[in-house]
């Protein structure tokens, strides 16, 4: 980023040394945010007392969007072109089942298949002794070490000729072929990542040992690679000319004993901007731009040809940039380290463009030439105004020769009718003819209540609420008809004074079919708002659901307003003689509001809870994290309890024991349970029958007694029928249960606890202030 910051800035002409002073990414900052005016780059750089020419500015425009885009990518090592030619599977590997090759070279240990055939038929298989010789009967030792398959036939037809006379005279034929070949040792020294001595098959390549040796070290060069071959070198090969020009001549077949040698790298250069492969390159000296721009595979279609920009920074010197062009890339000479940008055309700048946009037929780009010159000429090309152009003014962006832009105004009614001259246009000009209904604010309408789909629709002139009521979908079933309201803004731009009223009200009524009543023909206006409200007598179907000892269990629907308890009683067929009347309880659903309020208390309510567990004793933060999750289940549950007094509401009907009943009301009348449940901080919680008038105390001592944390003074009682009870005294019913509530355990309190006793009361504070707020 840095290094691409001080290109921008020396192109400019400011020197690395004042370049220096500058914060690199409020420089880079500031051209980007300046739209690439340079002046007001260099105003926000301080560097106002460098005049720039025009010849800089060119450079810089053509530059820096190429230098921007490439400036966050720090090339590693690995992004030098080639580098992974040999990880990428390609592995140059012998391939064993092809034919023998004529020019392969035997040596000790191949296995060389004779094959006679004609006059005389007899087959040889014989291995290359360590002295270079095969032995065939009767003729004796033959040498075929450092002779090519080729060279070998020849020499095996001579010697064979000895005892088979036909081969002379063609009547008999010989042919050697290699079967399976030995292995060769090669050492692979320099700049490889793992160099050695290496066991390779006598076939291998060049490219196959690199291969073997893990490829070229990070500092290993792919242009300088030789091959010794018992002391004299035979190969100094270049890889990048079979990467570029698919040459092999330099992938020769090795030899026992060959010492492959990899030079380290001398340099490279990176190319940047519109080629086809921007990348790093690795040069050997001599290389010109053009050699480089070839490797990179030349130019991409958005690239300027003409010229490019090097950055060469050479140690212990300045950055220094040069500016090449077309006929100098064949003899300009790069050096390792240089940067070279190639930037793009000026792809939104055209020598002869014009432009219209708007209320026109054809808007778009055209030529700027003898049938095109004008605003007027423009306009026709472009097929014309269309009806909605407004005609008062329209507005031509011109471009300054400083790139800056300037506006001129244009009568369009005058321009079309002839009496204002027209206007003579300039390349890059950009004529826009604003349409009427694109100056508006956009008109909806919105329609809401007991409809289909409420919500906002586009306005149309004429639209009635007729139209808005099938747009959206009709009425619901619950809609009322005679009391649909229309709400409207009230416009006045010319007002000095405000309106105490803020709207203007309708009442209209329609018929079923969704026609006006009595005929009136009432027009809606934009951003209108239809309200169509429920029908008074309109309700859904609620009920309620009696269970146990009634004559008729089941459920009854609310049929009236305001239906109590008796009632479904009485509707069910009153209660069974076997019913406990003082146990009936009823359930109730929780309206979604007051779930929502509940679940928020009970929140607060298990916060503080666990808020206290750090001054509990283990033993006692055990029950309390139980009744934590307690109140948590109990908050999320659909439904409640509500306690009820069954017995005093049948006997006083008129009575409020007597309670309205809600849609989804379980009332449920149990058969007699004459036990009583035992729960809580007791030795051995459990159920005992019921014994009339014996007290709360006899019935905890009945569970084992109290427990070591029970709270003893503070014993519940909750009845069947919901209603609950506290204290020793409580009476005790069939059903009940007693639960005996823990206690805190006292413990001394040290000087942290006692610190945090003032935020503990701050603590509480804010939980009850969240209660009441949720209650309001």
């Amino acid at each position: 980023m840095k290094k691409a910051i001080i290109l921008i800035l020396t192109i400019l002409g400011i020197t690395i040394s004042a370049s220096a002073q500058v914060d690199y990414q409020k420089a880079l900052q500031a051209y980007q945010q300046s739209g690439g005016d340079i002046v007001a780059a260099q105003a926000a750089l301080g560097t106002t007392e460098i005049e720039a020419t025009e010849t800089d500015m060119e450079r810089v425009r053509d530059a820096a969007p190429i230098i921007i885009q490439a400036a966050p990518e720090e090339h590693a090592d690995g992004n030098i072109f080639g580098r992974d030619i040999f990880s990428s599977g390609l592995s140059f590997e012998p391939n064993l089942n092809i034919a023998t090759p004529d020019n392969y070279m035997l040596g000790p240990g191949d296995e060389v298949l004779i094959d006679v055939w004609g006059d005389a038929e007899v087959n040889y298989t014989r291995i290359v002794s360590p002295e270079g010789t095969i032995n065939i009967p009767r003729v004796g030792p033959i040498t075929l070490s450092g002779y090519t398959v080729k060279e070998a036939n020849a020499r095996l037809k001579r010697s064979l000729a000895r005892i088979y006379a036909g081969i002379n005279s063609g009547s008999t034929q010989v042919k050697l072929t290699l079967g399976n070949i030995r292995s060769i040792q090669v050492n692979i020294l320099g700049e490889v990542a793992n160099p050695g001595t290496y066991t390779l098959s006598s076939l291998s390549s060049l490219f196959h040992a690199l291969y073997a040796a893990g490829g070229v070290s990070k500092i290993g060069s792919l242009r300088q690679v030789k091959v010794y071959r018992s002391g004299e070198l035979v190969v100094e090969g270049d890889i990048y000319n079979f990467l570029l020009n698919n040459d092999q001549t330099m992938n020769i077949s090795l030899r026992d004993d060959d010492m492959i040698i990899v030079e380290p790298l001398q340099g490279t250069v990176e190319i940047i901007g519109e080629v086809r492969r921007p990348m790093r390159y690795e040069v050997i000296g001599g290389e010109s731009i053009a050699d480089i721009i070839k490797m990179a595979g030349g130019f991409n279609a958005l690239a300027n040809p003409e010229r490019v920009y090097i950055d060469r920074l050479r140690e212990g010197q300045e950055h220094k940039v040069f500016t090449v062009h077309a006929k100098d890339f064949a003899t300009f000479e790069v050096l390792g380290g240089d940067d070279i940008l190639i930037s793009g055309s000026l792809d939104d700048h055209y020598e002869n463009r014009v432009t219209i946009e708007g209320a026109v037929y054809r808007d778009g780009d055209y030529a700027l030439n003898e049938n095109i010159s004008t605003a007027k000429e423009l306009i026709e090309a472009a097929g014309g105004l269309r009806n909605d152009a407004f005609l008062n003014r329209a507005i031509i962006y011109r471009e300054k020769p400083d790139w800056t832009s300037e506006m001129v105004s244009v009568d369009l009614g005058a321009l079309m009718d002839g009496s204002a001259e027209d206007i003579v246009l300039q390349r890059n000009d950009r004529l826009v003819i604003t349409a009427i209904d694109s100056m508006r604010q956009e008109q909806t309408v919105a329609i809401y209540g007991a409809i289909g789909e409420p919500g906002e629709y586009p306005y149309a002139e004429n639209m009635t609420i007729e139209d808005l009521l099938i747009e959206a979908g009709g009425l619901l079933e619950e809609a009322s008809t005679v009391n649909i309201s229309v709400s409207r803004r009230i416009k006045d731009s010319k007002s000095t004074e405000l309106n105490r009223n803020l709207l203007e009200t309708f009442s209209v009524e329609i018929d079923p079919d969704l026609k006006m009543a009595g005929g009136s023909n009432f027009k809606l206006q934009p951003f209108d708002q239809v309200f169509v409200r429920r029908s008074p007598v309109y309700i859904t179907q609620s009920r309620v659901t009696v269970n146990g000892e009634v004559v008729f269990a089941g459920d009854y629907s609310l049929s009236y307003r305001g239906m109590r308890l008796v009632d479904a009683i009485n509707e069910a067929g009153g209660i069974t003689p076997e019913a406990y009347i003082k146990g009936a309880y009823l359930m109730r659903k929780y309206t979604p509001e007051e779930q929502v309020k509940n679940q928020a208390i009970e929140r607060v309510m298990a916060q503080q809870r666990l808020h206290n567990i750090g001054q509990l004793d283990e033993e006692d933060k055990k029950s309390t994290d139980t009744l934590t999750l307690d109140m948590l289940a109990e908050a999320f549950a659909d439904t409640y309890t509500v306690g009820i007094n069954l017995e005093k509401a049948l006997a006083d009907p008129s009575s409020d024991y007597n309670i309205v009943l809600r849609d989804g009301d379980v009332i449920t009348i149990p058969l007699l349970n004459s036990t009583v449940q035992i729960l809580g901080a007791v030795n051995y919680p459990n159920s005992v029958s019921y014994q009339k008038g014996m007290s709360v105390r006899k019935y905890i001592k009945m569970a084992g007694g109290y427990a070591q944390n029970a709270h003893k003074s503070k014993p519940i009682v909750v009845y069947m029928n919901g209603m609950v009870n506290t204290g020793n005294s409580a009476r005790i019913e069939p059903g009940c249960q007693v639960i005996v509530p823990y206690k805190v355990a006292a413990r001394p309190i040290n000087l942290a606890e006692l610190a945090s006793v003032f935020q503990s009361t701050t603590y509480s504070v804010a939980m009850i202030m969240s209660i009441i707020n949720m209650l309001k």
